[in-house]
């Protein structure tokens, strides 16, 4: 990933998102074992925020592994949302979607039918994916939304089940695997499981290496499990994407979910009637991959195959670039403040944050471009608008607890009168360190804002300085006339946050 004053400098520069966030919305129709979706980009740019998703349950390998063929409600309910899927593409502006076919297509003896008729019917060409291309689009598109990971990625669908590691963010050495709960179904839990563990047994050189790593989920079903985990612990973000388990624990719940009743199954609550049938196979196949490659967490990923059709079509530069510093440019870009005012703001703050890591300097940007960006909202209000559209935002290239950190961080910059509750959630994913930094952090963008009013260029008359003892605020020329009893009460507050003294100086 290219460094974070590469993205920053182009930003900055221009005003804008690297990857030219005016591009032309792009859709992508994925014609899964299980489902039909349809999901409309903003645009072929890093990290696109999705405008439109709609999914059909159409089950087309419903009973595949006994006919060879593809269940034929399944293929008029998939060709009837395809031609719809088309049509809203169209109408959305992003002109004809890219439509691909995974492995029940793949393996029916009549899915080469299906295609076609898909093309006649909608014009649009369609691309059956093998085996090893389908894993290989996952592993990017979690790639891009975890830039950083490491370890082997799982898509299960309901036909197959895909494997590739990815090192250090690069999608590796993969397979395709008959595990698809579909596939599982018709065995039954005990037949299902033995079946797992013969098709993971030839596998031990990639085991070898991957083991210790994290283990990336992707699919459907495994974000059920998830969410299932979440509304167990009580836990208060209700977002999958990079939602973490250790293995341990991965390994408790799918055994309890393997040995649930089919009543007890369906009286699961918050887990979609036609995803909780399936919940328990999914729960061995992911116990068993997790067992398998010694993995030592699981995170899953709500990015996968339909964003790595995305990234697959991006060049190696734009690939390349930080997804979350672009997310936060294009949110910064839409709130009508742009770039450049965030810019400052942390070339300002600097001299207070110099000695945090790179993770944390990515987040400290992130606050800064997005310190302003709930001014239209009632002052009231404006701390609980910013952390709520930070905690919920569909961003990628942020765990949860750097969503917290930025959410935090904005609640301080505010008065924060308001937002309580919110900033409660924030402050529930953090540690006491982390929670405390997000308050330096927030302190400073609020006395900056005071100080300059969001003007452009008045930070500049003025320098901040960091020591033993103190947090020195210098204002040089016509800067020193913006000293005032809430200026110095802001700089107080900030000192005080640093465990030091305030002291303020002026040069005429």
């Amino acid at each position: 990933m290219r460094g974070l004053s590469t993205a920053i400098t182009e930003a900055q520069r221009t005003g804008a998102p690297s990857s030219a966030a005016s591009a032309r919305r792009f859709a992508v129709v994925d014609v899964g074992s299980n489902s039909v979706r349809l999901v409309v980009f903003e645009g072929l740019v890093r990290a696109p925020l999705p405008i439109f998703n709609e999914k059909v349950m159409a089950a087309l390998g419903k009973g595949l592994g006994e006919s060879g063929r593809l269940n034929p409600d399944g293929e008029k309910r998939a060709l009837s949302a395809v031609e719809r899927f088309v049509a809203v593409s169209k109408a959305l502006g992003a002109g004809v979607p890219e439509i691909v076919a995974t492995a029940a297509v793949r393996d029916a003896r009549n899915g080469p039918d299906l295609m076609a008729e898909i093309e006649r019917r909608t014009g649009a060409p369609a691309r059956l994916l093998r085996g090893r291309d389908e894993a290989r689009l996952s592993a990017l598109g979690v790639a891009a939304a975890i830039p950083d990971a490491d370890g082997l990625m799982g898509d299960l669908g309901g036909g197959s089940l895909e494997l590739m590691s990815i090192l250090k963010g690069q999608p590796g050495e993969g397979f395709t695997l008959p595990l698809g709960t579909l596939i599982l179904a018709g065995k039954g839990r005990q037949r299902a499981g033995e079946a797992v563990d013969a098709a993971l047994a030839p596998l031990g050189w990639m085991w070898k290496e991957v083991a210790g790593r994290t283990f990336y989920a992707v699919g459907g079903a495994w974000r059920s499990f998830a969410r299932l985990d979440m509304q167990r612990r009580g836990y208060p973000l209700h977002i999958v994407h990079n939602y973490r388990m250790p293995a341990a624990e991965v390994a408790s719940l799918s055994q309890v979910l393997a040995g649930l009743s089919e009543p007890s199954v369906k009286g699961l609550k918050g887990i979609d009637g036609k995803r909780a049938e399936y919940l328990p196979l999914a729960a061995i196949v992911l116990g068993r991959v997790v067992a398998a490659s010694k993995a030592k967490a699981v995170v899953f990923s709500a990015n996968g195959l339909r964003e790595g059709v995305v990234q697959d079509r991006l060049t190696p530069r734009v690939r390349a670039l930080d997804p979350l510093l672009e997310a936060v440019t294009r949110m910064a870009a839409r709130a009508g403040r742009g770039v450049a005012a965030g810019e400052e703001l942390r070339q300002w703050l600097a001299p207070l944050f110099a000695a945090d890591g790179a993770t944390d300097q990515r987040l400290i940007t992130a606050a800064c471009y997005l310190a302003d960006c709930a001014w239209t909202v009632h002052p009231d209000y404006r701390a609980a608008q910013s952390v709520s559209d930070v905690l919920y935002a569909p961003m990628v290239g942020i765990d949860h607890p750097g969503r917290a950190f930025v959410a935090l961080a904005l609640y301080w910059r505010h008065d924060a009168d308001s937002g309580h509750d919110l900033a409660e959630i924030a402050k529930s994913l953090l540690d006491a360190d982390s929670a405390a930094r997000a308050r330096r952090l927030g302190l400073g963008l609020r006395l900056a804002l005071t100080l300059s009013g969001g003007g452009a260029g008045i930070l500049s008359g003025a320098r901040l300085s960091l020591t033993d003892g103190s947090v020195k605020m210098l204002l040089t020329g016509r800067t020193a006339s913006l000293a005032g009893e809430k200026v110095e009460r802001r700089l107080a507050d900030v000192a005080e946050a640093f465990g030091r003294k305030s002291q303020l100086a002026a040069e005429v």
